[in-house]
């Protein structure tokens, strides 16, 4: 049985939407391991990636919502 392609745009992709090597190996249907030998190959840093990014999404909802708890409007922000 040959080795299964793990395409470098799928696997960008895939981080760019905050995936980790589990979500990513699932969706490829390869084995966690190939992704993140994969992933080592190429020196990326999954974990602190998918971490930034989600950490980034949590605090644009949670200030969308503090803001919408306060009765500030998207514009009322752009003047302060």
């Amino acid at each position: 049985m040959g080795k299964a392609k793990i395409s470098v745009i799928e696997v960008e992709k895939l981080l760019s939407q905050g995936k980790g090597p589990r979500e990513i190996a699932k969706h490829l249907g390869v084995s966690r391991q190939a992704v993140y030998h994969f992933l080592k190959k190429r020196k990326v840093a999954v974990s602190r990636n998918a971490v930034v990014r989600k950490a980034g999404e949590l605090v644009d909802k949670r200030l969308a919502l503090i803001d919408e708890l306060n009765g500030v409007q998207p514009s009322d922000q752009e003047s302060t």
